[in-house]
């Protein structure tokens, strides 16, 4: 239907009718697979806000660049650093209790930075330990999460199931920095983080 697959003025359109096409089958049948979908996509639509919250209010306390790039380079390295650890905690343990262990650790971080947002004098390192304790959490979390996928759906719907998680995850980076400005404008951060909270209760 669109031939010219660089086109830029085709694009959008091939976009919308991917979305429009995306085969639902493994949430219709599945209602493991559907409650997961629902509690990531909360869950992650949380966590999206916060990351636009985190390097802000790192801006806000220091009026340091450095500062803030230095804070992702801090998550990405804990990331790395525990990917292999990750992997085999995802092999060694359930892998529904490591989800829900890390979705609660996660949670408590959020709690962690709302608690030092309200404070009178809020502390930057509260606000890079956090980052290294997110880095290393999401590494835990990310391969059991994916090693789920076949437990819960059947083996011809793993590839409709891996579409579905990557639909989820690009709504949740489009929408939740979105929502996160507005939510920074209207309640403040110590109420932004809350919010992230409750996505995590959600999800739970």
């Amino acid at each position: 239907m669109f031939p010219q697959d660089d086109d830029p003025l085709t694009a959008p359109r091939r976009r919308w009718w991917h979305l429009a096409t995306v085969d639902v089958t493994p949430l219709r049948r599945h209602r493991d697979f559907r409650l997961l979908f629902i509690g990531r996509f909360v869950s992650f639509f949380g966590s999206m806000i916060t990351v636009v919250v985190f390097p802000y209010q790192v801006y806000v306390l220091t009026h340091s660049v450095l500062l803030v790039g230095l804070l992702g380079v801090i998550e990405f390295g804990a990331i790395l650093a525990f990917a292999f650890v990750g992997g085999a905690l995802a092999d060694a343990s359930d892998r529904r209790t490591m989800v829900l262990f890390s979705e609660a650790a996660l949670m408590a971080c959020s709690l962690v930075l709302a608690g030092n947002s309200a404070l009178g004098h809020p502390q930057v390192w509260v606000l890079f330990v956090v980052a290294t304790a997110w880095g290393v959490l999401d590494a835990i979390q990310r391969p059991s999460l994916d090693a789920m996928l076949p437990r819960l759906v059947d083996k011809n719907e793993l590839a409709a199931g891996a579409n579905l998680g990557s639909i989820r995850g690009t709504l949740g980076q489009i929408l939740g920095p979105a929502l996160g400005g507005v939510l920074i404008a209207l309640l403040g951060l110590p109420l932004t983080y809350m919010v992230d909270v409750a996505t995590f209760v959600v999800g739970l």
